[in-house]
């Protein structure tokens, strides 16, 4: 099977988020299989053409409203693997210091910019003799490649291909004003025929899904959720009109990248078999975040962004009452000012229960990992969720919302004592927060049950293996059509 994966960020050349680890992982899954896949994104400022040794195998001009852009193609490859990586070119758009945002606001081109590289792609594959039996699109970035296959690059060779995209975030779907629309050359009619019309405005992922041949979502639960009027943000009806092609299919995590048995950046490895250095990570991470060891203080971790999505403002309602029934609390993300200017106050007064950092740095992620107790993660959404897993594959118990992957990841140890491995609750509250962790550390205090706990969670399988096999069956399935 041939695959093109088009995304518009990709680990370990660009990152701001979980699509990159996710884009950088499935490919060489799908690739181990067997497969022929060619991943493509835009070749961003911080790509170094150097430090990856590309090639530039091709040149040539698209045309976007009036005006003309040259498009470079560079390639590299991966030794001894049917997985290749291509390059889009267009300095005008993509030699910027930030990927979509300079200063926590959009670039004002971003429709231009991911216009013109959904336009490079379509262009290129006839040019590069590569035709895909499956076109992968990921999130509204590469949306507008669906109708263009079906109408302006109809009969060049691509009506083969079936298209799928993936959904990892309803939450940003490239909503533009309709003057927007004029750039992209299609009749007028094709507004409202091919999708695009979004109460007056352009929308470029409701016209993926609705000219997709099947829609997937990050998690099961996820893709039930987006039909809700709570989880849709719009687009509910549109995707109960297809839910007959809406499919939830749960990430993997990179089980090389975040393996505590293998795991560099941890002081001690260790295994679901053998549990004893977790308590030397612990201490090192105390240690390392300048909270002072205390080898009886719960610790919970927090990787990721400080915003009230990933529920840090049920986290900030409590945090002063977690200081003081004992919990040390690191922190680890960006996010909105006003997180952290509150961390900021509190380190003042809690300085031996608190820690923060205000940058993503990869060697303190797998040190909070494998060094927590337990890992923060109460979303108020959550589409799938990697850091639930990867707490998860390092015994770090996670305390988790009733939500998306979440759901479909976590089961709570008290309501299931056999296959429990963290802590659940469902109301979106603070009070609701501050019972489940009051139930962890009650968990926490019974050695012999955190324990199996932790074994439980260590012995877990989150690799890209399954979720590679149910892409590969819903991508035969397509090919039936």
């Amino acid at each position: 099977m041939k695959i093109l994966y088009a995304v518009s960020e990709a680990v370990p050349y660009a990152k701001t988020g979980g699509l990159a680890d996710v884009a950088g992982v499935l490919p060489k899954a799908l690739a181990k299989l067997g497969h022929e896949v060619n991943l493509i994104l835009p070749l961003y400022r911080k790509i170094k053409l150097e430090q990856y040794e590309l090639q530039n195998i091709l040149s040539y001009d698209i045309k976007l409203g009036n005006n003309s852009h040259k498009v470079t193609i560079w390639r590299g490859a991966t030794p001894g693997s049917t997985l290749g990586t291509l390059f889009v070119d267009i300095p005008e758009f993509y030699d910027r210091d930030g990927l979509y945002q300079i200063k926590c606001v959009d670039y004002s081109d971003n429709f231009e910019r991911y216009a013109a590289f959904s336009i490079a792609i379509c262009e290129l594959m006839p040019r590069m003799k590569f035709i895909p039996d499956i076109v992968h699109l990921q999130d509204w970035h590469t949306s507008l490649i669906a109708p263009l296959l079906r109408t302006k690059y109809r009969g060049k060779g691509m009506d083969v291909a079936k298209i799928i995209l993936t959904i990892h975030n309803l939450s940003f779907q490239g909503i533009f004003p309709k003057a927007k629309f004029d750039l992209l050359g299609f009749p007028e009619q094709d507004f409202f025929g091919r999708g695009f019309e979004f109460w007056g405005d352009v929308n470029l992922l409701k016209s993926g899904i609705m000219n997709s041949d099947f829609i997937t979502t990050v998690s099961p639960r996820y893709a039930e959720e987006i039909q809700s009027m709570e989880f849709g943000f719009g687009l509910e009806g549109v995707l109960h009109s297809r839910a007959n092609r809406l499919v939830g299919i749960l990430n993997g995590i990179d089980t090389e990248e975040w393996n505590p048995a293998l795991d560099r950046d941890i002081i001690r490895n260790y295994k679901a078999d053998d549990l004893r250095p977790k308590i030397l990570c612990k201490s090192f991470l105390q240690d390392e975040v300048n909270l002072g060891v205390d080898l009886h203080a719960p610790i919970l971790g927090f990787v990721g962004r400080l915003t009230d999505q990933k529920g840090f403002d049920l986290i900030a309602e409590i945090m002063t009452n977690l200081a003081k029934d004992g919990f040390q609390i690191v922190v680890l993300g960006t996010g909105d000012p006003k997180y952290h200017k509150m961390l900021e106050d509190l380190k003042e007064r809690y300085p031996k229960n608190l820690s923060y950092s205000f940058t993503f740095d990869n060697h303190l992620a797998h040190v909070i990992y494998a060094g927590a107790d337990m890992f923060l993660m109460p979303s108020k959404f959550e589409p799938c969720g990697l850091g639930q897993m990867i707490s998860l594959a390092y015994g770090t118990i996670p305390i988790v919302r009733e939500t998306g992957g979440l759901a479909d990841t976590v089961i709570d140890a008290d309501a299931d004592k056999t296959n429990g491995n963290g802590f659940v609750f469902s109301e979106y509250t603070d009070s609701a927060l501050y019972a489940n962790l009051t139930r962890a550390k009650k968990a926490y205090a019974d050695s012999e049950r955190w324990k199996e706990l932790m074994r439980r969670a260590v012995s877990l399988d989150f690799s890209w293996d399954k979720s590679a096999q149910k892409y590969l069956d819903l991508f035969s399935r397509a090919l039936t059509l």
